[in-house]
């Protein structure tokens, strides 16, 4: 973080919240320079609360925050909460080990199995139905319908592929219940996902 830009930390933050709104991508912009500027002036982050803080001020004109406003010490409400995870999930490369994960789960799985998928993320859900999707086969009468190869493969790209399964998803996303909410608040973006290893019909 110590040697990064402004631009590298606003692709960062924008990165990890797919399908957000324009305002939303200008404050990642806003956000990552006052990072980058605070660094600048007062050397890198050696403590997580100045760094919270320095998110925090960036987001107050849009978030309505008073100047005697005082964040949470930690948890869901706390202001910054999204851009550290955001940072968090770059440094450890979390996007790219679910991916290769789900990759890597597909390739072992027999014709029947089935991986259940537990995320907590807006990025991870986006994630998981992109690789479901990305290895989803049409149906008959969506394939007949369509009828164009070309237009199938763009719409269903496993056509496109010499793999010889196909992933089903089991139902909609499983969410907490409320009551398992109110029980652990952290539980409420959670979504569980089962997906199936099926026999490609298509070739």
């Amino acid at each position: 973080l110590a040697g990064a830009t402004a631009e590298e930390i606003a692709w960062v933050i924008r990165d990890d919240r797919p399908g957000d709104h324009a305002s939303e991508m200008i404050q990642a912009e806003r956000t990552a320079q006052a990072i980058a500027d605070e660094q600048k002036r007062h050397g890198p982050f050696e403590d997580m609360r100045r760094f919270a803080d320095v998110i925090t001020r960036s987001m107050a004109s849009v978030e309505g925050f008073g100047e005697d406003y005082v964040a949470p010490e930690h948890g869901i409400l706390h202001p910054a909460r999204l851009t550290i995870a955001a940072i968090r999930s770059f440094i450890n490369q979390e996007q790219d080990q679910l991916r290769r994960g789900l990759e890597g789960v597909f390739k072992v799985l027999v014709v029947g199995g089935r991986c259940v998928v537990a995320s907590f993320r807006p990025i991870e859900h986006s994630i998981i139905e992109q690789f479901f999707m990305e290895h989803e086969e049409p149906d008959e009468e969506t394939a007949a319908q369509i009828g164009d190869p070309r237009r199938l493969r763009e719409l269903y790209p496993l056509l496109g592929t010499d793999l010889d399964f196909a992933v089903r998803l089991v139902g909609p996303p499983i969410s907490p219940s409320s009551v398992e909410v109110s029980r652990n608040s952290r539980a409420r973006t959670g979504r569980a996902y089962v997906l199936e290893k099926v026999e490609r019909r298509m070739p």
